[in-house]
């Protein structure tokens, strides 16, 4: 070490903290700020290696670097730059998502119980659990952002904008594990601030009003869900205007409360008010695009016009397929709600198939306890007699499986 300069010292502690022995993309001159002389100085003397699809820190070197302790300071541009939401792109590649997770958690493994309580440490965190929760993966998600929480308890007041948002994101989390009464707690505290410190038209409001009216629809209390879905329309037409995805979520979740009364009519409406909204804006690829196809394919499947709704079912998958992934929990609702689809015409190999793919990745991700993998369960128990399963009961059946 006493062979390079400060600045090198600086990029060969950064590159080994990430490196953990894999290989890391050309990139990584950006995320900690590093001149292309400097990487290909250490090339050459040795210290790094450039292979053709990245660069790679020898074992032996990483174990001389780490063997001090890394100093915060040397990595604070990089831990900017993922908290500035630099870092992580929309749209990005499955596989290469994951290998910045990984590089970011390999850092923090090191220095997180060194950071500096404060404001961009937050925003850090709050941007992991950001990227894992729109990977369905609700409990690291959790994880960030109550670090992200605390640290706000700590150092900003209690009707700080921010603070806001940290139960927001705790509420979307509890939502999405079915703990709905920490969910509306959440929900509830993020309003409160909200109404002391905003303007009614502002679009966190909307957010709050939203999000209150999703907990209340999954209690079945749909005359709220409707009157807090509407609010939010409501202010998002106002201020965002028709061809917005804000505005196409608040079309989309007011059509799910009339399909939970039956008005099939007026869900197919604004179901496809949201999806040519999305269609327009976001895409055919993306995931909100995939939900409008994905209820639409209810609202068919609810009628009996299978045809509409396999169809529809099919591209929400195809879409999450491509998108989100394999095991992702909405990919595992697409499979379950093709599957009633074909259980409905009586296709039963296909309908198992889909249930069991559903409930390994509900089951997996959500629990025994999550009211999801109970309802794939209670599907699969319903197709159970039209299935071949020899003498075996359903449990041992399962079991199996």
């Amino acid at each position: 070490m006493a062979d390079l300069n400060k600045e090198q010292t600086r990029v060969m502690q950064n590159l080994a903290l990430m490196s953990d022995n894999r290989t890391l993309p050309f990139e990584v001159r950006d995320w900690i700020d590093c001149k292309e002389r400097t990487l290909k100085s250490l090339v050459k003397s040795g210290w790094l290696i450039r292979t053709e699809r990245g660069y790679k820190v020898p074992s032996a070197v990483r174990e001389v670097i780490l063997k001090d302790e890394v100093p915060v300071e040397a990595v604070e541009h990089f831990l900017r730059f993922v908290a500035d939401e630099e870092y992580f792109k929309d749209g990005e590649d499955y596989q290469a998502l994951q290998l910045k997770l990984e590089i970011v958690n390999a850092v923090l493994k090191q220095v997180g119980d060194r950071l500096e309580e404060n404001q961009n440490i937050s925003a850090l965190y709050t941007n992991l659990g950001n990227v894992y929760y729109n990977q369905g993966k609700y409990v690291q998600a959790e994880k960030y952002y109550q670090k992200a929480l605390n640290i706000r308890l700590k150092v900003l007041e209690e009707t700080h904008p921010d603070m806001a948002k940290s139960y927001n994101n705790l509420g979307c989390v509890y939502n999405n594990l079915g703990k709905y009464t920490q969910a509306e707690e959440y929900y509830q505290k993020a309003l409160n601030i909200r109404l002391k410190v905003l303007e009614e038209t502002h679009p966190d409001m909307a957010k709050s009003y939203n999000n209150l009216g999703v907990i209340y629809n999954h209690q079945g209390k749909y005359a709220q869900a409707e009157e807090y879905y509407k609010k939010a329309l409501n202010i998002r037409l106002k201020v965002l205007g028709e061809n917005h995805p804000d505005t196409a979520k608040s079309y989309y979740n007011l059509g799910y409360v009339y399909g939970e009364q039956g008005k099939y009519a007026q869900t197919e409406e604004y179901y496809q008010k949201a999806l040519n909204i999305q269609l327009k804006v976001l895409g055919e690829n993306h995931p909100d695009t995939a939900k409008s196809y994905n209820n639409l394919g209810n609202v068919y499947d609810d009628q009996g016009k299978y045809v509409q709704a396999e169809e529809n079912h099919r591209r929400a998958l195809e879409i999450r397929l491509k998108v989100m992934g394999e095991k992702h929990l909405d990919t595992a609702r697409s499979y379950n709600n093709l599957g009633v689809v074909f259980g409905h015409q009586k296709k039963y190999n296909e309908t198992v198939e889909l249930y069991l793919k559903a409930w390994k990745i509900w089951r997996q991700k959500l629990g025994p306890e999550h009211p999801d993998t109970k309802l794939v369960i209670k599907n699969l128990r319903r197709i159970f007699p039209y299935i071949d399963h020899g003498d075996q009961d359903f449990d041992t059946w399962l079991s199996q499986q």
